[in-house]
This record gives structure tokens, C-alpha cells and sequence, in this order.
């Protein structure tokens, strides 16, 4: 049980950093230190 429900919420998180990307790569902004942070920050929040 433990792993089905920790495999369903590793499955939404990464489509929701999936999308993230695809969002950031369809605009015009690029990967600059800020973006970085922002992603870094994203990703940190999303698994803690």
C-alpha cells in the first residue's frame, strides 16, 4: 500500500515539474540563475 500510494504521488510530481519545464521552454524566458532558483525551489518544496 505504502508504495502504490508513493508511486502515484512520485507520478503527479514529476508531471507537474514536466510541465513546469514545458511551460519554461514554450516562453521566451531561458534557464538563467534566477529560473534556476525558482525550479530549485519548486522541486524542493514538491518532495519535502
Amino acid at each position: 500500500m505504502k508504495w502504490s500510494k508513493y508511486n502515484i504521488l512520485f507520478k503527479v510530481q514529476t508531471e507537474d515539474i514536466y510541465l513546469f519545464f514545458n511551460t519554461m521552454s514554450n516562453s521566451v524566458l531561458k534557464l538563467d540563475s534566477d529560473n534556476v532558483k525558482i525550479l530549485m525551489d519548486y522541486v524542493t518544496n514538491a518532495y519535502l
